[in-house]
C-alpha cells in the first residue's frame, strides 16, 4: 500500500470527512489518494492560510481535529499564521505538508537550500505546535499518525504538523507490520473542590468567567448547570461567549471592550471562579493589580505553565480538566448555600443602566448587530473576523443556546471570518453560517469567494465597511494624535458587492437610515451572500479601555461621581494607575518578564550624535559587567568635606552596594552610563516616585574617571530628563544636592535645574543639610 494512500485511509478511518488545502508538486500523491479513498474529499482553497483557517472552523464546530494540507516552501510558510491561531486558541489541528525528496534535502550542509522549494518547516512551525516531524522511514507512518493525532486532543488541545518528504509518499508499506502509537494520553484525575465551595459559601458576591476551555473540553452543558444552580452572575471571556449563549444570568464579556455592566460586576465581586481561561490583559486591563482588586480568584486550568503565570497575589489554583472540574463540583452544589440576591439585584442594576451598544453614534454597527440577532437561528455559527467588527459582534449579538462563535482570539488574524466560514460550513450540524467581517479583513482572503461560488456553500457575508483600519485608527486617534496614516490616509476598499457579483454570488447594500428590505431574504437563502453595510468612516467600539485603567472605568469615561455610585469596593485611584506604568515601564526597560535584553536610551551631544547609552542596571548585568570594582574604586563623593579621597571598592563591596540599589527596588531604576564603546563611565537613576504628584528625584549621580568626552554628565543628565517626561509623564523631576557642595549645585542649575527650598539636618532622615532643586526646561543652558 502506498505511504500516500495509508495516510488518506487513515484520517477517513477516524472519521474526518474533509481535507482543506492548495495543490502543489510535493503533495500531488496525497491530493491523488485522497481522490481515490472512499469517505474523504479534499477541499481546494485559493490560498493555504485561508486553508488552514478553514480546519480550524471545521475543527471548532465539529469539535474533533481538522486537517490542512500545503505543499513544501512557500505552501508550508503559508501555513503559519492559521498553525498559531489553532495553537494559541488550543483547537486540534493536523497539518500535512509535502516536502522536497530526503536526497534532495541539504541535512547538516552548509547550504541555504538544495532542493527546490526546500523549506525548513518543521523548525519554523515547532514554537506553534504541539508536535512538528518530519517523517522519513515509511515504517513509521502509522506510528506518527497515531502519535499526531493523540497529542493534538490530549491535553490542552492544540496542532500537529508532520512533514511528508515526496518519496515517503510514493512507497510501498505493509499495512499489517507497521507499529501503532503505544503510548496512551493520561487518566483525568478528580480534582479537590472543597476548598471551592468553602469560598462560594462565604461570598456574598461571587461571580462566575466562562473561558474558552470549557467548550474544549465539551463541558458547556456542565457549566451551564452549574450556572443555573448556584444562580450567580456569569461573565466571560471572548472565548467563552458562546458557553453562555441564552444563560438567564449572563452579563456579558469583560475585558478592555467588553460590557460596562460585566465589568462592573466583575470589579465589585468578592469571588471569581474563572474556568478555563487564561485571563491576559485584554481581559484585567494592563495593571492585573487592579482586577478583580476586592475579590479572590480561582482559576481553573488544564495548563500548568498558564497556572504558573500568577495573575493576582494569593489566587487559589486548580490544575485541572474544565470538564472533570465542573463535574466534581456539580456534585458538591448542594452544599453550596450562598445567599446573593442583593448582589443579584445589583448586578441586574448594571445591565439596565449600560446595555451594550447604546454608547456608538451614527451608523450605530452594535444596534444592526443586536437586530440581526433575531434572524440567527438555534443552530446557527457566526465566524468573526479581526477588528472593530468582532467587538461590535462580541458585544451586541445575543446569541442562543446552541449557537457557535468563532474568532482568532490569541493570534488575532485578520482574515479568518471567510474561510473559517467555509470550514464550519463543512462541519455540518445544521443552521446557517454568517461570516462577520470588516473592509480590512475581507480584503486579506477575498479570494475564498470563489471557494463559496464553486460548491455553492451558503456563506452569508456580513462587511461592515467604514472605508478605514478602524481599530487602529482609533488607536491613532488616541495616542497619535490623529496622524491617520496608512489606516485612513493611503488606504481604501474596492465595492464588495462588485466583487460578489463578479464572482456570481447574490448581494446587496445597506446604507445609514435604510431598511434592509433583502436581509432577511438572503440570510434564508440556499446560496451565498454578501451584505455589505455602508458606515461613517468615524465609527468606534466603545467603550474601550485605556492602557492603564482598570477595566470599570472605560472611555468615554463616566463622570467620576457616577463611577463612584457603582462601585462597592473602593474606586482604583490614580495614583495607583500611574505606579502601575512606572513599574510596568521599569520592567520593559530591565528586559523584565520576556525574552528580550534591557533596552538602552542614547545619550545625544548638542549636534544630536551618540555620546554615550544608559544602560539599565540590572540583578544579571550588574554581575556580568566587566570592571565594574574597578569604576567604583574611582567613583567620589562629590561632598569634599565628607569624604575627600576616593573609595576603594571590592567585589564583595561592589555587589552589596548594587543589591542596595537593584534588588527589591521596584520604584527605582538605576543606569550605567556607557560610552559608544561599551566603557562605563558613570552612573545616574530615577528614585523617589511621588504617585499623587507624579514626581521623582534624580538619583545616584556619580561620575568615575573624568571622560574624555567634556559634559558627557551633562548630556546623560539631559537624557534621562527627556525620558522621564516622554516614557513616564513626570510633571516635576527633583534633586538632593549637599548644600556645602556649591559645584554640584553650579552643574545642575546649568542645566535646567533651580532651588526650590533648603532642608535642615533631619529633615530628610539624616544628620545632612540638602539643598532640593527642581528641573525647569526653562532655565536650561549649554551642558558642560
Amino acid at each position: 500500500m502506498k505511504v500516500s494512500d495509508y495516510i488518506a485511509a487513515f484520517l477517513a478511518g477516524t472519521g474526518c470527512e474533509y481535507v482543506f488545502g492548495y495543490p502543489g508538486g510535493a503533495v500531488t500523491h496525497l491530493i491523488d489518494s485522497l481522490y481515490r479513498t472512499p469517505g474523504i474529499r479534499l477541499i481546494g482553497c485559493c490560498h493555504e492560510q485561508a486553508a488552514a483557517f478553514a480546519a480550524e472552523g471545521y475543527a471548532r464546530r465539529k469539535g474533533a481535529p481538522g486537517v490542512a494540507m500545503a505543499t513544501s516552501g512557500p505552501g508550508a510558510t503559508n501555513l503559519i499564521t492559521g498553525i498559531g491561531s489553532a495553537y494559541f486558541d488550543s483547537v486540534p489541528v493536523v497539518y500535512l505538508t509535502g516536502q522536497v525528496n530526503t536526497y534532495e534535502y541539504k541535512g547538516r550542509k552548509k547550504l541555504r537550500q538544495l532542493g527546490f522549494q526546500e523549506t525548513d518547516i518543521v523548525s519554523i512551525a515547532a514554537p506553534v505546535t504541539k508536535y512538528a516531524v518530519r517523517v522519513t522511514d515509511p515504517m513509521e507512518i502509522r506510528r506518527e499518525l497515531e502519535k499526531s493525532m493523540r497529542i493534538a486532543v490530549s491535553g490542552r488541545p492544540g496542532p500537529v504538523l508532520l512533514d511528508l518528504p515526496m518519496d515517503l509518499q510514493r512507497e510501498d508499506v505493509p499495512p499489517e507490520a507497521l507499529d501503532g502509537d503505544r503510548e496512551t494520553p493520561p487518566p483525568v484525575t478528580k480534582p479537590d473542590v472543597g476548598r471551592v465551595v468553602e469560598l462560594l459559601n462565604a461570598s456574598r458576591r461571587p461571580v462566575l468567567l466562562a473561558g474558552g476551555g470549557i467548550r474544549l473540553s465539551g463541558a458547556e452543558q456542565k457549566f451551564r448547570e452549574l450556572a443555573g444552580r448556584l444562580r450567580i452572575p456569569v461573565v466571560s471571556s471572548l472565548m467563552g461567549l458562546d458557553v453562555c449563549a441564552g444563560l438567564e444570568n449572563s452579563v456579558g464579556m469583560i475585558g478592555s471592550y467588553g460590557c460596562r455592566c460585566a465589568n462592573f460586576t466583575v470589579a465589585n465581586s468578592d469571588l471569581v471562579l474563572a474556568v478555563g481561561t487564561r485571563l491576559d490583559t485584554r481581559q484585567t486591563g494592563t495593571d492585573p493589580e487592579s482586577f478583580a482588586r476586592g475579590a479572590r480568584l480561582i482559576r481553573v486550568d488544564i495548563d500548568p505553565d498558564e497556572l504558573e503565570h500568577e495573575v493576582k497575589r494569593n489566587e487559589f489554583q486548580i490544575q485541572a480538566d474544565a470538564g472533570a472540574f465542573l463535574e466534581e463540583l456539580l456534585s458538591h452544589a448542594g452544599e453550596i448555600c450562598s445567599d446573593t440576591e442583593e448582589w443579584r439585584k445589583t448586578v441586574r442594576g448594571y445591565q439596565n443602566r449600560y446595555p451594550a451598544g447604546n454608547e456608538n453614534g451614527p451608523g450605530n454597527p452594535n444596534r444592526i448587530l443586536e437586530r440581526l440577532s433575531g434572524l440567527i437561528g438555534p443552530e446557527d455559527a457566526v465566524c468573526l473576523d479581526v477588528g472593530q467588527n468582532q467587538m461590535w459582534a462580541a458585544q451586541s449579538l445575543h446569541l442562543s443556546e446552541g449557537n457557535r462563535l468563532l474568532t482568532s482570539g490569541g493570534m488575532g488574524a485578520m482574515g479568518f471570518a471567510l474561510p473559517c466560514a467555509v470550514g464550519a460550513w463543512y462541519a455540518g450540524s445544521g443552521g446557517k453560517v454568517l461570516a462577520v467581517t470588516g473592509d480590512g479583513g475581507m480584503q486579506m482572503n477575498l479570494q475564498e469567494l470563489e471557494v463559496l461560488a464553486r460548491d455553492r456553500i451558503p456563506v452569508k457575508i456580513l462587511v461592515f465597511n467604514n472605508q478605514s483600519l478602524g481599530m487602529i485608527r482609533q488607536f491613532q486617534e488616541l495616542y497619535f494624535d490623529g496622524r491617520l496614516n496608512a489606516t485612513v490616509d493611503d488606504y481604501g476598499a474596492p465595492d464588495f458587492c462588485k466583487i460578489a457579483g463578479a464572482y456570481g454570488i447574490e448581494n446587496t447594500r445597506v446604507r445609514e437610515g435604510e431598511s434592509p428590505e433583502k436581509l432577511s431574504e438572503l440570510l434564508n437563502s440556499p446560496e451565498p451572500a454578501l451584505i455589505e453595510f455602508a458606515l461613517p468612516q468615524t465609527t468606534l467600539v466603545v467603550p474601550k479601555l485605556e492602557v492603564g485603567r482598570p477595566v470599570e472605568d472605560q472611555n468615554p469615561l463616566l463622570l467620576r461621581e457616577e463611577l463612584r455610585r457603582n462601585m462597592i469596593v473602593e474606586p482604583y485611584g490614580e495614583a495607583r494607575r500611574y505606579r502601575a506604568k512606572i513599574r510596568a515601564v521599569f520592567d520593559r526597560y530591565k528586559g523584565v518578564g520576556g525574552d528580550f535584553p534591557p533596552r538602552r536610551i542614547p545619550v545625544p551631544d548638542e549636534s544630536g550624535a551618540a555620546a554615550a547609552f544608559l544602560r539599565p542596571v540590572t540583578a544579571d548585568f550588574r554581575v556580568s559587567l566587566p570592571g565594574i570594582e574597578s569604576l567604583l574604586s574611582k567613583w567620589r563623593n562629590e561632598n569634599p568635606g565628607l569624604n575627600a579621597k576616593p573609595f576603594t571598592a571590592t567585589p564583595e563591596g561592589t555587589a552589596v552596594w548594587l543589591d542596595r540599589l537593584v534588588i527589591g527596588k521596584e520604584d527605582r531604576l538605576l543606569f550605567l552610563i556607557q560610552a559608544p564603546g561599551g566603557k562605563p563611565v558613570g552612573h545616574i537613576g530615577l528614585a523617589g516616585f511621588d504617585y499623587e504628584e507624579k514626581s521623582c528625584e534624580v538619583d545616584a549621580v556619580l561620575r568615575g574617571e573624568k571622560s574624555a568626552r567634556p559634559g558627557l554628565m551633562g548630556f546623560a543628565l539631559m537624557a534621562l530628563l527627556r525620558w522621564g517626561r516622554r516614557e513616564l509623564g513626570l510633571q516635576v523631576i527633583r534633586l538632593r544636592v549637599f548644600q556645602d557642595n556649591p559645584h554640584a549645585i553650579r552643574f545642575y542649575r546649568k542645566n535646567g535645574f533651580v532651588v526650590e527650598r533648603e532642608e535642615q539636618p533631619g529633615e530628610n532622615g539624616e544628620g545632612k543639610c540638602h539643598t532640593v532643586m527642581r528641573y525647569s526646561e526653562e532655565n536650561t543652558t549649554e551642558t558642560n
